[in-house]
């Protein structure tokens, strides 16, 4: 692959990269399926992916449990993809693996914010994807080749 389409390919990951890490790791108090979390999901620390969705979308009481559960459960699932490439969310991103996992992690991408739009309105929507542009440009300074 030359360099231009590397960094074409960079800039897809980035995005997708910021579709997928977009809350905090699920907690104990907030998990909501019959999985307990590990105690590594319980006490992991904050990332470069991570954003607070429910504090910056505003959302009213009837939003947040249809948000926190869509979001959980891409968690999970988001979880379940990197394990099966070898990415660490602690550590600094690699853009190799990051492209192997690039079809998946898209396609979930698309599945949550699909599942978002409805509950969401124009204004949240907005947020969402300006929050979603601020993890990209994280990932985008931290990513290494």
């Amino acid at each position: 692959m030359n360099s231009a389409a590397m960094r074409v390919t960079l800039s897809m990951l980035c995005v997708l990269a910021a579709v997928m890490f977009i809350v905090s790791p699920v907690t104990a108090e907030t998990q909501t399926d019959t999985e307990a979390p590990t105690e590594t999901e319980q006490q992991e620390p904050r990332t470069i992916y991570d954003a607070d969705i429910e504090g910056r979308l505003g959302l009213d009481e009837e939003q947040k449990p249809l948000v926190n559960e869509i979001i959980q459960h891409s968690n999970k699932e988001q979880r379940r993809i990197l394990r099966k490439y070898g990415i660490d969310p602690m550590d600094q991103p690699r853009a190799i693996l990051l492209i192997q996992a690039a079809g998946e992690l898209m396609d979930l991408g698309r599945r949550t914010r699909r599942k978002l739009r409805p509950i969401l309105n124009g204004d949240q929507l907005r947020e969402y994807d300006r929050i979603i542009r601020e993890v990209e440009a994280r990932v985008r300074e931290a990513v290494r080749w």
